[in-house]
């Protein structure tokens, strides 16, 4: 491992200092009692992110068709929300979050291992 690597990204053009690390082992973690449902939660997540990306992407679309007739690719990459649509889309992410994980706040009882059920 070294360590207090001196590097020159070309993005800044100066001087960089980087230190080695020790690679952790998160990735075999256990989080929820079973490997299983932590890979499941993990693919829920990473769904639900894409799925909330896709649908603020939707609502960029229709602000500009409705804004201009017409959109861009680089419309839609340089679009800045207004205040009234930044509170909008974040009440329906809210929603959304609500809905979708809502379901893991609500308290069962004792929880049993999934081993042993």
């Amino acid at each position: 491992m070294k360590t207090n690597t001196k590097t020159a990204p070309a993005d800044f053009g100066r001087a960089a200092y980087t230190s080695g690390y020790i690679k952790a082992n998160a990735d075999q973690a256990v989080l929820l009692g079973n490997p299983v449902i932590d890979n499941m939660m993990s693919a829920m997540i990473a769904m639900s992110a894409e799925m909330w990306a896709q649908t603020k992407r939707a609502r960029i679309v229709e602000a500009l068709l409705e804004e201009h007739g017409r959109v861009t690719e680089e419309m839609i990459e340089s679009f800045v929300p207004s205040a009234a649509q930044e509170a909008k889309w974040t009440a329906e992410r809210d929603r959304f979050i609500k809905r979708t994980f809502g379901a893991f706040a609500i308290n069962g009882g004792p929880v049993t291992p999934f081993a042993q059920s």
